[in-house]
């Protein structure tokens, strides 16, 4: 019964960072980071761990000390698979299956030591956090997608079983070897080399292995094949070899984005981008003093600035249609040029009878203000366009 009560807790407490019901933006960072699996391949990955991947170190500690405790302490999704044990009949097909989860885990911290952790996204929380995106903003088929993901892992225990829980969960897999991890040193203490679980660990060793050089071979490959165009990420975002692999596609961002400007890709970046936040400035633009899709973000896929940082950050470049720009042809318009938050928009005359607009490459931090306020359509005369972080 004391479990039950806690694990409610633990439930409700997810709920309320989740959706979010306080307003600061760290509790939306809390939920996915609280994940060893999320919050030890992002570290590896950025090479650097924060503050806010620090709130995993607790339950680190309690999973060596006892065997998959998030899941029976704490997991949300774990709750509800076991609210609908009941119209589960399906037996339990997962002490013969394979441990995929384990293998999931080490082949995302394979891919982390190359920057490119391939399977963030499968993690529980992650799914959890991406159910509340339907609550907030447009329903996009991209959000829609990405809450249908938990849905789809209770439904795989349901028809097979705990399949998921047992042995696809790349956070149960972590848990698993964070154990073995833990009796594996206990055991060096005990210096008792020759017992049968030296032996099973060193069976998980060669798992391990094998599965962490299948996740460098596969994050080389994947960072070699992306497909599509260089998209426009928000600001902070790391650079575009490693995103897509860090970014466990939570939709923190997407929801703390008080522009409404951050949607998730639906595919033209190809299939590794997937679900990933990109930029689109119809209706709005990258405010000079916001910073919440960095402060929210569990990985560091989008990197936390500071102030100043923010304001030097450059995100693209706009590009102004000659074609299509009414100052161009001759018509009244300086919209672009008034509403640019840096003053890097000019006008500039090739003789005395025209103007254009003229764009200062130094000034544009690509914020995307005078595209969201360009009166053309349906394709505004002045795009913000990627470019190279060189610039």
């Amino acid at each position: 019964m004391m479990r039950t009560a806690i694990r409610i807790l633990f439930f409700a407490g997810a709920v309320v960072l989740a959706v979010p019901l306080i307003r600061a933006a760290w509790p939306r960072a809390v939920l996915v980071a609280v994940s060893p699996h999320v919050s030890i391949c992002a570290a590896v990955a950025a090479r650097t761990a924060g503050a806010v991947a620090l709130a995993c170190a607790p339950v680190a500690v309690l999973c060596v000390l006892r065997p998959r405790w998030f899941c029976r302490w704490a997991c949300p999704i774990g709750l509800v698979r076991d609210v609908l044990r009941p119209v589960s009949t399906a037996p339990r097909p997962w002490p013969t299956a394979p441990p995929i989860g384990q293998w999931a885990a080490m082949i995302n911290l394979g891919g982390a030591l190359l920057g490119y952790p391939l399977l963030l996204w499968l993690d529980p929380l992650a799914m959890f956090a991406a159910i509340f995106g339907v609550f907030h903003g447009p329903l996009h088929i991209a959000v829609v997608l990405g809450a249908c993901a938990a849905p789809v892992a209770l439904l795989i225990d349901v028809l097979a079983g705990d399949l998921w829980c047992r042995r696809l969960c790349p956070l149960g897999g972590t848990q698993d070897m964070l154990r073995a991890a833990g009796r594996a040193l206990a055991r060096k203490r005990a210096d008792d080399n020759n017992s049968p679980a030296e032996v099973a660990g060193a069976g998980l060793a060669r798992r391990t292995v094998l599965a962490a050089t299948g996740g460098l071979a596969a994050a080389t490959l994947a960072r070699r094949t992306r497909g599509g165009d260089r998209p426009l990420r928000p600001p902070g975002s790391v650079e575009e070899a490693r995103f897509a692999g860090m970014c466990v596609r939570c939709g923190n961002c997407v929801r703390a984005c008080p522009s409404r400007i951050i949607r998730h890709d639906t595919g033209g970046l190809g299939i590794a981008s997937l679900l990933t936040p990109v930029l689109s400035f119809e209706s709005g633009f990258c405010r000079a003093d916001c910073r919440a899709c960095g402060q929210v973000c569990p990985s560091g896929a989008i990197r936390r600035l500071g102030a100043e940082d923010k304001r030097r950050t450059v995100i693209g470049l706009a590009e102004v249609d000659l074609d299509t720009c009414l100052m161009a042809s001759g018509r009244e318009c300086t919209l672009c040029m008034a509403e640019c938050p840096y003053q890097a928009i000019d006008i500039e005359s090739p003789d005395e009878f025209s103007r254009r607009p003229r764009v200062d490459k130094s000034r544009c931090t690509g914020c995307g203000a005078c595209e969201a306020v360009c009166p053309m359509r349906p394709r505004r005369a002045v795009q913000v366009r990627p470019v190279s972080r060189g610039r």
